[in-house]
């Protein structure tokens, strides 16, 4: 059954920002100021890593694998190729702050970012809500960042955020490319030849989380969370699996198993590139069923369902929405958990029970960066309060 469609307005944000020096990035990039770096893709190796897909533009004589290496937050360097005017290597990183506060903020990411003498560009898409969080807490963290341009009518065309997936199918007048933009959560019964199909109606009470994914050539890699209390060796029969064509374990810790794995694409995935949608991460896929957020121009969405409805597949739109619902909508994770910390030590209280300082202490914050994030708390659920939405 499809939710009527509340009105929120999404935007696309190009922001610049400096590095922290402490980022793997950042130093290198000022040894060579003149070189263009670019993060063409991303995704999570592990907890607390990151395998990022390098692009170096320069013909300078540089042992570039080297010169990463040098970096405390760098774990390994792997040249996948060099010619033409540029190296690509895949770097595995120490996840990084913007990583973090991303997802804490719930806004996506678009590829490629990019980084010269310390400085970066990148894009986002979000609410308006969930781009002032992300300014506040990059504030918060003493990055300095600011918008190159706000707008609500790109998102469809690829080459403006230097996109690097393939045009998509031809579009008609008046379609994705000046609509409004939508956010919508879609459940997905798989195609029975996917593995996630395959295994997930083995094993219909294990959870599997897409944690990120990306495309190479012909084949589509995605890091798997496995969530479940069964002991199988999920790497063995993912591997049998005729549409799989590797399967590495990442971890396995108690009920909880990392894998990547490398399949050929199904149409639900290539609909999704061929038009330019941004999935948020991570998706879930259990019982045969997946359910994931996708965002783009409202066109390019109802084109994706109706093609997918064309070939059969029967997709539920279960919302049109643009936040996470209730109370934690309003703040960030890490606002919620202050604001809550701060009400138990009774900072709120009158007479309060705690000063800033000692509370600052307590939470193992500087008070003038705690006093800050207050202050952008408080006004948020006093502007909610006003409007009479505070729930």
């Amino acid at each position: 059954m499809s939710v009527k469609t509340r009105p929120t307005k999404i935007v696309v944000c190009k922001f610049i920002a400096e590095l922290p020096m402490d980022l793997w990035l950042c130093q290198i990039s000022k040894d060579y100021p003149d070189t263009l770096f670019e993060i063409t893709e991303h995704m999570e190796w592990a907890p607390g890593k990151t395998i990022a897909n390098l692009r170096i533009h320069s013909n300078r004589p540089v042992k570039w694998a080297e010169e990463l290496r040098k970096s405390d937050a760098v774990y390994q360097v792997q040249k996948v190729s060099e010619g033409g005017g540029f190296s690509v290597l895949h770097v595995v990183h120490k996840t990084t702050i913007f990583v973090e506060l991303w997802r804490q903020t719930h806004v996506m990411q678009r590829f490629p970012i990019r980084v010269r003498d310390g400085g970066s560009t990148w894009v986002v898409v979000g609410t308006e809500a969930n781009i002032e969080d992300l300014l506040e807490e990059l504030r918060s963290h003493s990055i300095k960042a600011e918008f190159w341009y706000r707008n609500t009518s790109e998102l469809g065309s690829a080459s403006k955020a230097g996109s690097s997936a393939r045009p998509g199918p031809p579009r008609q007048a008046g379609d994705a490319a000046t609509s409004h933009l939508r956010v919508c959560r879609l459940r997905i019964p798989l195609p029975e030849e996917t593995w996630g199909y395959v295994v997930s109606k083995r094993h219909p009470s294990t959870t599997f989380e897409v944690v990120s994914y990306s495309w190479r050539g012909r084949e589509v890699i995605t890091d798997v969370r496995i969530l479940s209390s069964e002991r199988v060796p999920w790497a063995e029969e993912l591997r049998a699996v005729s549409s799989v064509f590797t399967v590495n374990e990442l971890y396995a810790s108690g009920e909880e198993t990392g894998l990547r794995i490398a399949y050929e694409p199904y149409s639900l995935l290539v609909g999704i590139r061929e038009l330019h949608l941004l999935l948020r991460t991570p998706f879930t896929i259990r019982d045969g069923m997946m359910v994931l957020v996708a965002a783009g121009p409202e066109g390019s969405i109802k084109q994706y369902i109706d093609a997918m409805r064309y070939e059969l597949v029967n997709i539920t739109v279960e919302a049109v929405l643009q936040t996470e619902g209730g109370r934690r909508a309003l703040l960030t994770p890490r606002q919620y958990e202050l604001f809550h910390k701060s009400v138990e030590k009774g900072y709120f209280d009158v007479p309060r029970r705690i000063s800033l300082t000692a509370l600052a202490a307590e939470l193992g914050r500087a008070p003038s960066s705690l006093s800050e994030i207050l202050a952008v708390i408080e006004k948020k659920l006093v502007k909610q309060f006003e409007t009479g939405s505070l729930q």
